[in-house]
């Protein structure tokens, strides 16, 4: 049997004279007995006063590093917004416009519209929005006209308004010329982060409502000039939508085309950029409220139809002679 360890010190003091039987032993011993309880009080305090400032200390170097890490994380947060607003800014890679008008057929495009689709409860009155038809270049559908917005991508670092504005120009054959600062920001929505698409709610001066016939009238002029640049031809057509007719759609169908019905009762075409647009402009809080069938697009830009004969314009833009262009108002 392995022997016992030597007790030493007070604790070995203490059971010696346990085992003594004389009166004085025993008075010592209760004495120290007494000091023993009196040193491990004692002992016990200043542990526990240790523990509890070791523990308050550990408490305050957590709130320290959780106060330190909040206030990283809001710089950070801060940097990222920032960074963020700069990347979006610096990823817009082009613009395009939806024109709004309140419109309503002439009882002769009514009649005429019933008997197209075989209905007498269809729509007369309502917004629309504009969309030109332009040919395919490439592609499954090539050569085939699907509808879009008036748009493009980004030329010489413009601003985002800036090429809403040109491509709208262009693209209309001249038939539209607003001044970008007519551009609001707060009736736009992002396409994929990176396509900026406003809306504007027009007014004709002088007209009952725009004659899209201008544009017609544009379009073969400026196709019987050689002068015309290739990409100031890339609309053919052009038509109203009524806001309400995407109610009768699926705009989320897996298909590259969608079949919509124009204010007239003709069928059109239009493809995966248009289907985005549609998307974007259903899902979007300020620009047509669906249930309540009310465009949000107080500020109205007014139009004034002009002949283009201007020397200086004529200058810049030569195949616009004999066109005429719904310009907006000039700012003050």
């Amino acid at each position: 049997m392995q022997p016992q360890p030597q007790k030493t010190g007070l604790s070995a003091l203490i059971n010696r004279l346990q085992q003594s039987s004389s009166s004085q032993d025993v008075s010592i011993f209760q004495s120290l007995s007494q000091n023993n309880e009196h040193y491990s009080q004692s002992t016990s305090d200043q542990n526990f006063i240790a523990q509890n400032y070791q523990n308050q200390k550990n408490e305050d170097d957590e709130e320290a590093k959780r106060s330190n890490f909040k206030k990283k994380n809001q710089m950070t947060n801060s940097n990222s917004e920032f960074h963020n607003q700069n990347a979006n800014q610096d990823r817009i890679t082009g613009a395009g416009v939806l024109l709004w008008e309140k419109f309503s057929l002439t009882e002769e495009e009514f009649s005429l519209k019933k008997q197209i689709l075989k209905d007498e409860f269809v729509q007369k009155e309502g917004y629309t929005f504009l969309l030109f038809g332009q040919k395919e270049k490439k592609g499954k559908f090539k050569d085939q006209v699907l509808y879009t917005d008036p748009g493009g991508k980004i030329d010489n670092n413009e601003s985002s308004s800036k090429i809403a504005s040109r491509e709208l120009f262009e693209e209309s054959c001249g038939t539209f010329q607003i001044d970008e600062q007519y551009f609001d920001i707060k009736k736009s929505f992002r396409m994929g982060g990176s396509y900026i698409l406003y809306n504007l709610n027009l007014e004709s001066i002088g007209e009952e409502r725009i004659e899209l016939q201008k544009f017609i009238k544009n379009c073969e002029i400026l196709r019987n000039n050689e002068q015309t640049p290739i990409f100031w031809l890339e609309s053919l057509t052009i038509t109203r939508i009524f806001a309400e007719e995407l109610k009768k759609v699926n705009l989320y169908e897996s298909q590259c085309i969608i079949n919509l019905t124009d204010v007239y009762g003709k069928e059109i075409q239009i493809g995966r950029r248009c289907i985005a647009i549609l998307r974007a402009l259903t899902k979007s809080p300020n620009v047509y409220n669906f249930q309540k069938s009310q465009l949000l697009i107080n500020n109205q830009v007014s139009l004034q139809l002009e002949e283009n004969n201007d020397e200086n314009l004529l200058k810049i833009y030569p195949w616009l002679k004999k066109t005429s262009t719904y310009k907006s108002k000039q700012l003050n």
